[in-house]
């Protein structure tokens, strides 16, 4: 997103913002964006990276259950061919590299 001339475009949530290289204020100091009126009151201090999903919790419910065992399985099973990487870090609890039923053991 980019405010040019009179635009004035929304830069953060209202509780975070974006990360700039160039920042250096403490936190408290908005970030005035080049090229328009625009401003990202809540810059960020450091990049955001987001968390690692907890190991065993396939589903997004944050709870490990016998659902997130059942996608574990069906995991290891077709060879983990079809999942994306995050998918295949949280199946994947024992930490071998690698989903076999004994991480499916582990979530049950």
């Amino acid at each position: 997103m980019y405010g040019a001339g009179n635009n004035h475009n929304q830069w953060d949530s209202g509780s975070a913002g974006n990360y700039y290289s160039d920042y250096n204020g403490i936190g408290t100091d908005p970030h005035p964006i080049p090229g328009g009126t625009s401003i990202d009151r809540f810059p960020l201090m450091q990049p955001w990276t987001p968390p690692l999903p907890q190991k065993g919790n396939l589903n997004g419910d944050d709870q490990i259950t016998t659902a997130d065992a059942a996608i574990t399985l069906a995991i290891a099973a077709d060879g983990s061919t079809s999942c994306d990487p995050a998918t295949l870090a949280a199946a994947d609890v024992s930490g071998d590299g690698s989903v076999t039923a004994l991480d499916v053991l582990a979530i049950l």
